[in-house]
């Protein structure tokens, strides 16, 4: 005889996916949330290149590159975490993956702010600090969601 109670828990049907959605709701949101930031940073950063690169502290046709070339990782970035945002289920591994990249992120700005080994402008400290503020903040979103899909 067929116990009509354990077919229904084993059964992975439609019911299953939508709990499993809501169960990463939070984690995707955090990942769409540095999709966008990291999208609209890209985007400026490649359409005000030479303003951004003044902006800074660095008005020369190779900072301006440099601010381009940025822009365009940043693109990449984002088109990376909407895509595992987008994923029916999340991996662990891509996820870290990309708390890995923000923690960088932040990590390596400290590292250019507190050497002093390139002079940026005061308004230029202040931006790349904040910057690094909003990543760290979705790092620690990511994380926290990152940590849900363990448990």
């Amino acid at each position: 005889m067929m116990n009509l109670e354990n077919t229904i828990q084993t059964n992975p049907g439609p019911a299953n996916a939508v709990q499993n959605r809501d169960q990463t709701r939070f984690l995707r949101r955090a990942l769409q949330a540095d999709a966008i930031f990291s999208g609209l940073s890209g985007v400026l950063a490649l359409v005000d290149a030479a303003p951004i690169a003044a902006l800074l502290g660095f008005a020369t046709p190779a900072a301006t590159r440099v601010v381009m070339a940025i822009g365009i990782g940043m693109l990449i970035w984002a088109a990376l975490a909407f895509w595992i945002s987008r994923r029916p289920q999340p991996t662990r591994g891509l996820v870290f993956t990309i708390i890995e990249g923000n923690l960088l992120w932040v990590l390596a700005t400290i590292i250019l702010l507190v050497g002093g080994w390139l002079p940026f402008s005061t308004t230029g400290n202040w931006v790349m600090a904040i910057v690094a503020d909003v990543v760290g903040l979705l790092a620690l979103l990511q994380y926290v969601g990152w940590r849900r899909l363990t448990k």
